[in-house]
């Protein structure tokens, strides 16, 4: 019987989503193989519903590897020595499994290894913010960081073993690349939209004390400073003060430490010269909740720095039908304006977020995409296109 093993050790914003999408899946239709999801050490205790899910069929395993090797992949060092190391964790599970296929479900930390080892299994894996949507300046620096990322994409593509690159919501990308490096290994995938019941009796403005007459601006997922979020907070400076005294600024979602502290540095620092109304939670939000917040917000800020991935937000945004104020250029700014869905900021920095919330703060009735183009996209972008269009390359 076929082994399949799906590796991600990540637990942050997509990462264990895309893994319940996958087992969810599974659940409905094995066919005829078994499965092991090698996870995070934390996943189970903060994604029960997931362990629950896998262990209702026998044909599914979820295997957490052990703190010390988390560490081992995430501790500081070079991007080589990180890639050699998770290379390395992976592979001893495959071995221990006697795995026939591994999809890693982040295949950028390990483009250097795979260009460096060989295996007897078969891989697959979803390469995030491919190269092809970068702005390079136009100098010699970086003339040079764009071949260091055509060279790495090569480099990666020395492993006979690797028969699929999934890009997320990019077929402009997959034939380019595929035309470039001269293969056809690059594939299409829909990033996923799924929706989910809403918390009953979740009210978010009694919850946090927002006022009735206040516009709700959420910043949600991972939060890093590549997402915006200490220029979301700068750009409270930059407003007028009937505009910053009649708006709520949400910011959730997880953070690490060090930026966790940062996060509060500045909220602090704005508290003590304006009258602002932000809320900052760092954690987990469960999906019943997730899905009453965004059901009860306005607008969305998504004014990401490396604009050359898709984001998983956008998915949340189509399904509940809430305008994003998104970055105006790469693969997310032309996913924003091709699909209707907001306001496009370029550059991206705290004084233009501050533009983007005022003009949209006198937006009296916000007019969404087309129905048309929103059901389109809902049907090709489901949870079971996704999984089947990973299992069925796989189990080609």
């Amino acid at each position: 019987m076929t082994r399949i093993m799906f590796f991600d050790p990540a637990l942050s914003g997509h990462h264990p989503e895309y893994i319940n999408h996958i087992v969810k899946y599974i659940v409905k239709d094995t066919k005829g193989a078994n499965y092991y999801f090698v996870v995070n050490p934390e996943l189970n205790k903060n994604f029960d519903d997931i362990k629950t899910l896998a262990d209702s069929n026998p044909a599914i395993k979820i295997i957490e590897i052990t703190p010390v090797e988390y560490k081992a992949i995430y501790s500081t060092g070079s991007l080589i020595k990180k890639s050699i190391n998770e290379f390395r964790i992976m592979n001893s599970y495959a071995i221990k499994f006697n795995i026939d296929h591994c999809f890693l479900l982040h295949v950028n930390n390990f483009q250097f290894a795979l260009g460096l080892h060989k295996t007897k299994y078969t891989m697959h894996g979803i390469l995030f913010g491919q190269y092809t949507w970068q702005v390079f300046p136009n100098n010699f620096k970086g003339w040079l960081y764009k071949k260091r990322k055509e060279v790495q994409t090569k480099w990666m593509l020395r492993n006979k073993k690797l028969k699929g690159i999934f890009l997320l919501n990019d077929t402009k990308s997959c034939g380019e690349l595929n035309e470039r490096y001269k293969t056809n290994v690059f594939k299409y995938l829909p990033d996923p939209v799924t929706d989910f019941q809403s918390e009953t009796l979740f009210n978010l403005r009694s919850n946090y004390n927002i006022p009735s007459n206040h516009k709700i601006y959420l910043h949600v997922g991972s939060l890093e400073a590549r997402k915006g979020t200490l220029d979301i907070i700068d750009a409270l400076k930059y407003l007028d003060d009937e505009i910053r005294q009649n708006i709520t600024i949400l910011i959730m979602g997880r953070s690490s430490i060090p930026f966790d502290l940062l996060i509060k540095q500045r909220i602090e620092e704005i508290n003590a010269s304006f009258k602002v109304s932000i809320i900052y939670e760092n954690g987990y939000i469960a999906n019943s909740r997730l899905k009453s917040i965004f059901e009860q917000i306005d607008f969305i800020l998504m004014p990401y720095k490396n604009t050359e991935s898709s984001s998983g937000i956008l998915g949340h945004a189509i399904i509940n039908k809430k305008l994003v104020i998104g970055p105006g250029d790469g693969l997310l700014g032309y996913l924003i304006a091709e699909n209707k869905l907001g306001y496009l900021i370029n550059p991206v920095n705290s004084m233009s977020i501050a533009k983007a919330i005022t003009d949209c703060f006198y937006i009296l009735s916000p007019e969404y995409q087309e129905d048309k183009i929103r059901n389109d996209y809902l049907r090709s972008h489901t949870s079971d296109v996704f999984a089947n269009v990973i299992l069925s390359q796989i189990q080609l």
